[in-house]
């Protein structure tokens, strides 16, 4: 019965088709139902051991995604984020200087072919307003690694298991940990490269 019988509530496709081959093969004798079950168990036994093997050959991928997604990526970003300002401040800094301004075009002949480079043309203050502030970048990356934690997640659960609830369960124990280290890691590159 679909609504009262004693696997309507089993959440397993494979035990109600076997429960539904046991019922047919005991329509047909006691002894087709025994070969019919002795049958179905080696194949669960074979299947059960082929699952074994693809998650041992599977293991070393998806044990290097989850440390890519948990502490290489975060770790990485959070030191691009401090670099990144820096490196803002310091093209913002050769831009306002006096000696941008007043260079204009210098002269680069020679064997290289070019006759002339505009410096001021190449460092525009204009175009460096239009960067992303570190906070918003520290923001987009901050976006990116939510992005990363959750497709990896997903990837690597389904790689070693098809199941949705585990999926939700690893991004909620992956993404505080990939959220912190990003944090730590830009705190100590702020810290070693003297930013504060």
């Amino acid at each position: 019965d679909r609504n009262y019988g004693s696997v309507s509530n089993i959440p397993s496709n494979l035990i109600k088709t076997s429960m539904k081959m046991l019922v047919d093969s005991v329509q047909l004798g006691v002894n087709v139902a025994a070969r019919t079950m002795i049958s179905l168990s080696i194949q669960l036994q074979n299947a059960e051991k082929v699952n074994t093997t693809l998650k041992v050959l599977v293991s070393e991928v998806t044990s290097t995604m989850t440390t890519m997604t948990l502490f290489i990526a975060p770790i990485v970003l959070g030191i691009t984020t401090s670099l990144q300002r820096i490196v803002i401040v310091t093209i913002a800094s050769i831009a306002s200087s006096e000696l941008v301004q007043s260079a204009g075009t210098a002269d680069l002949s020679g064997p290289s072919g070019f006759s002339s480079f505009s410096l001021s043309g190449f460092i525009s203050p204009s175009a460096i307003a239009n960067i992303a502030t570190p906070t918003q970048f520290i923001l987009i990356v901050a976006f990116y690694i939510i992005e990363l934690v959750v497709i990896m997640t997903y990837f690597t659960t389904k790689i070693e298991e098809d199941n949705e609830t585990l999926f939700r369960i690893n991004v909620a124990q992956f993404l505080p940990i990939a959220v912190v280290m990003f944090v730590l890691s830009m705190i100590v590159s702020n810290m070693i490269l003297g930013g504060g």
